[in-house]
């Protein structure tokens, strides 16, 4: 059965958040990546097969979909985010999940180890994306479309505004985001991609897009064995895996690496099955 719940984060911000399967089970807490929501996740919460083994939750992070959208940059630091996970715990009674970010959402599992008591997650998947960020990781990153990024987070609105569009049309539509002749990608769910990747303000994307967070205390979990799986795709226009790969290698001494073939970067779209195989394998040696 589904529930949805409003949590509420220290500052006072509202909290969307969403649940499928048994809370017995052990806890997946999905994140969403930059300028989108947790309706991304669909396919996967749809699809009862995926709660036989675990409870599923997904959120909206500050500033996307129905979670508040406070509009001050002392609204979108690291802490912040940190304490609209714990709130999501809370809501939902959940012990020591483990945290699935896709792309930008990865990033969360750093505010979370830095803010965070320690042992709050089992571990972090990393879903084309890194749990934090950093010149070896940066050089991971798609340098073609570096221009249209900054340009999306200048102070000339109109020109913010082309930039998103351009952005999302060159990934979705251009690169094709996901394999376009992939019968598990409805038109309805890249409709839903698109529409929520254009529903973010102008000033919340300039906020979340240029956040900041301080690396040292993850660096240090990850040198202890905080475990890592980090899935790549080798279709991907935004991430190249293999050098993500290497750079995370040099930090983490725990971590598993997986690849999807023929995947792109909304890769628990390409192949569903396959991400929660490779998910639930970990779950089991963690």
């Amino acid at each position: 059965m589904s529930q949805s719940k409003l949590g509420v984060s220290l500052d006072g911000t509202r909290v969307y958040a969403n649940a499928v399967g048994d809370p017995a089970n052990p806890a997946l807490v999905f994140v969403h990546g930059f300028s989108a929501d947790s309706s991304n996740f669909n396919s996967i919460f749809d699809n009862t097969d995926n709660t036989r083994e675990f409870f599923l939750v997904r959120y909206d992070t500050r500033g996307a979909g129905r979670t508040g959208k406070p509009s001050t940059a002392e609204s979108y630091t690291s802490d912040k985010f940190a304490q609209d996970f714990a709130a999501v715990m809370d809501a939902f009674q959940l012990k020591r999940p483990i945290l699935d970010g896709w792309s930008m959402g990865a990033l969360v599992a750093n505010d979370i180890v830095c803010y965070l008591p320690p042992g709050t997650l089992t571990g972090t998947v990393a879903l084309a994306g890194a749990p934090y960020v950093d010149l070896s990781v940066m050089a991971a990153f798609d340098t073609l479309s570096a221009p249209i990024r900054m340009a999306m987070f200048g102070e000339d609105p109109i020109a913010a505004e082309q930039a998103n569009l351009a952005f999302n049309r060159y990934y979705i539509l251009i690169r094709n985001d996901f394999a376009g002749d992939n019968p598990a990608v409805t038109w309805e769910m890249r409709c839903n991609l698109l529409g929520t990747a254009s529903l973010m303000r102008r000033d919340i994307r300039r906020l979340v897009g240029t956040r900041t967070q301080d690396n040292t205390k993850l660096l240090d979990a990850a040198k202890q064995g905080f475990p890592l799986l980090l899935i790549t795709k080798n279709c991907d226009p935004a991430v190249r895996g293999d050098v993500l790969a290497n750079a995370l290698r040099e930090s983490f001494t725990n971590i598993q690496l997986k690849t999807v073939k023929n995947g792109s970067h909304t890769l628990f779209l390409d192949a569903p099955h396959e991400i929660m195989g490779f998910i639930s394998a970990f779950a089991k040696t963690v």
